[in-house]
């Protein structure tokens, strides 16, 4: 079951607040899931809070397999601590952008940022990945130079799409997901969602007054029925 949970990532009064926050527990069977029509293949941004449970793997955000190509795309940390993001796009063999940086603060809630715009001339910025605001540049694997310009990515296709579950290999999240954005047609920075306090200079949240797309979606986790 994934849990709703109070007080998440308040600071001031007069700041933008996150007030609760969904738990999954990786022992259950715990995920949210959508298949949407087709859209924007080329252009999208996926922006969330969270906070993890060490050793468990954390699956942010995936694509299931599609019937015909098993093409996919998966995000999130390896159970060592290491980002991941995973893809197979029009063939056989998967890719991945892998981090040097391991992650393995339980305590701390930081804020997760991934990028595509396949339309970008320069492979390095057709996916993009940021925590707390700051782009991860170090990767012990990088295969975007393998992303072909213009082409289409797993994302937004008529494929189901999950939020905290891998089920291909049953890897699910455990930990905290808050403040789950997803944009449509859009390719936009982590500045739409966050920015540095002047006082403390910890990244923290803003409201986010864009537009979503087609297929974009906002979860707040502040409803009760979140948590059946």
């Amino acid at each position: 079951m994934a849990l709703l949970q109070t007080g998440i990532a308040k600071s001031t009064a007069a700041d933008y607040t996150i007030d609760q926050s969904l738990r999954f527990n990786a022992a259950d069977d715990a995920y949210l899931s959508r298949t949407p029509s087709a859209s924007n293949r080329t252009q999208w941004t996926v922006s969330v809070w969270g906070k993890i449970d060490v050793g468990e793997v954390f699956t942010i955000f995936n694509t299931s397999y599609d019937d015909d190509n098993d093409n996919f795309l998966t995000f999130g940390l390896l159970a060592g601590g290491q980002l991941d993001v995973l893809w197979r796009q029009g063939s056989a063999t998967s890719r991945k952008i892998r981090s040097n940086r391991l992650f393995r603060d339980s305590s701390a809630w930081m804020h997760y940022f991934l990028s595509c715009d396949t339309t970008d001339d320069s492979s390095s910025n057709r996916l993009r990945v940021y925590i707390n605001g700051e782009e991860i540049t170090s990767w012990a694997t990088d295969d975007r130079s393998n992303i072909a310009k213009d082409s289409n990515l797993p994302v937004n296709a008529a494929v189901e799409h999950l939020v905290g579950y891998l089920p291909t290999v049953n890897n699910k999240t455990g930990g905290y997901l808050a403040e789950f954005h997803f944009i449509d047609g859009q390719t936009l920075t982590p500045s739409s969602f966050g920015e540095t306090d002047s006082t403390t200079n910890q990244w923290k949240p803003i409201e986010y007054t864009g537009s979503y797309g087609t297929n974009g979606f906002y979860q707040k986790y502040a409803s009760t029925e979140l948590a059946n």
